[in-house]
């Protein structure tokens, strides 16, 4: 078993038996056992980095976010896969190489480069990130500046009856999956917070399909901007208020005399 195999396994483990928000009973452990070894025996066969027909990158759903100081932004983390020589797509139903499906993943979400104005937007609690509903089990942690995250399809065949997690279409050769979507609250007027992509830092955590192909070591990661507008003053808004009205006045009083020297 090499180094990648060996994280994806510890992954598994990590998140199906040891996850204080959705623990185990001893009968549904006792369940799972036989996918586990499944895994296992799979993941020891076959290789388990990705090739150069498959291009995969960790994406913002927007290239830059507005806000006002305060505001909520949800903020939405994807996987995007394009294939390069017709391959059928990891992502599309029936996968490459007999899988189908994402099966874990990883990332950090960098948000501590601010500049403009201080402070920038922010994630308060790790209960402000919800994993899409297709991933049923996650691992999160929250630094300053820093979210940490992986989540995982619990073990067994979904409801398509495959392994794995499928994404949706872009065109015949890419195809998208939704990993998780932030709140973040906006920071002061005139802040832009960088939002930064990056592999998870941890040797026992990989992003992995049901066939075990990992790709995190050739994976692209992207980023976005929260930009935060100044709300205008009360005293301005009454300015741009009255001169709407002057002008709508004046439009009127030109459209007057027109028709009275007709």
């Amino acid at each position: 078993m090499d180094a990648a195999q060996l994280s994806n396994l510890t992954l598994i483990l990590k998140l199906s038996m040891d996850n204080p928000r959705k623990p185990l009973t001893n009968d549904m452990m006792i369940k799972r056992l036989p996918s586990f070894f499944f895994a296992l025996v799979i993941g020891l066969a076959i290789s388990s980095t990705s090739d150069a027909d498959f291009v995969y990158t960790f994406e913002f759903d927007q290239a830059t976010y507005q806000a006002l100081p305060g505001e909520t932004i949800d903020v939405g983390v994807y996987l995007r896969e394009e294939v390069t020589s017709g391959e059928t797509p990891r992502l599309a139903s029936g996968g490459s190489d007999g899988g189908d499906g994402l099966f874990t993943f990883k990332f950090q979400l960098d948000f501590s480069s601010v500049s403009g104005g201080s402070p920038g937007a922010v994630v308060n609690s790790v209960n402000d990130v919800t994993v899409d509903n297709e991933f049923s089990r996650d691992d999160r942690s929250l630094a300053a500046g820093t979210l940490q995250l992986a989540g995982s399809e619990n073990f067994g065949v979904d409801s398509d009856g495959e392994f794995g997690v499928n994404g949706v279409a872009l065109s015949l050769t890419e195809y998208r999956i939704k990993l998780a979507e932030i709140a973040f609250t906006a920071g002061a007027a005139g802040s832009e917070t960088t939002l930064l992509l990056s592999s998870y830092p941890d040797d026992f955590l990989a992003t992995t399909f049901a066939d075990f192909t990992v790709i995190d070591s050739v994976a692209n990661f992207g980023s976005s901007t929260i930009v935060t507008s100044a709300v205008p003053e009360p005293s301005a808004l009454w300015v741009l208020a009255g001169s709407g009205a002057m002008c709508l006045l004046r439009r009127r009083k030109f459209s007057d005399l027109g028709r009275n020297k007709a």
